[in-house]
């Protein structure tokens, strides 16, 4: 955000057109992360940061765009994706210049806990539907949406999968073998 602020103001860009043009020349630093030692990782960042959709100001937007991209480019066999709480957005002013909301904004961040369970809704329904999309997928494939402190878990699974959970409550670690088991895994 830091360099995108810095663009805007020193570069004069005019437009939200010209911004887009302008972000798609920048670059992910290796001092920033070490996805960037990886070119095709460090594109990966650099594109998911910067699509435009709130990725840069939201943090499970992030994680939600990156987990669809990851689905759409690399069909993974197994993916982990893991969602936060998110903080309450300051006053307007500060989504629209990109600037670092903690910096430039006195008023203290605050979780935004009802804000991150709409996300959470909002995002298991997009990364089903992104898996839903490809047949390698479709039917085979099981779904566990869990929230840390939480003592359910929301399941969408084939039958075999369905079958094989326990008719009463059980802990993580035996759903994680259940999971190994189904995939095969040792």
């Amino acid at each position: 955000m830091t360099e995108v602020d810095r663009l805007v103001r020193s570069e004069e860009v005019r437009g939200p057109r010209e911004l887009s043009a302008r972000l798609k020349e920048l670059k992910v630093a290796p001092s920033e992360t070490g996805l960037a030692q990886d070119p095709l990782l460090g594109e990966f960042a650099r594109a998911t940061l910067l699509s435009g959709n709130g990725t840069l100001l939201l943090n499970n937007t992030f994680v939600e765009w990156a987990a669809i991209q990851a689905i759409r480019r690399a069909r993974p066999a197994v993916q982990a994706i893991a969602f936060g709480i998110r903080n309450k957005i300051k006053p307007f002013s500060g989504l629209l210049i990109y600037a670092d909301q903690d910096r430039v904004n006195p008023i203290p961040s605050q979780m935004d806990m009802l804000g991150s369970y709409v996300d959470l809704e909002v995002f298991y329904q997009y990364v089903w539907q992104q898996f839903e999309k490809y047949p390698e997928y479709r039917g085979k494939t099981a779904y566990l949406f869990v929230g840390d402190g939480l003592d359910q878990m929301l399941v969408i699974a084939p039958p075999d999968f369905l079958s094989k959970l326990p008719p009463a409550p059980a802990p993580l670690a035996r759903i994680n073998l259940l999971m190994k088991d189904w995939l095969s895994l040792s």
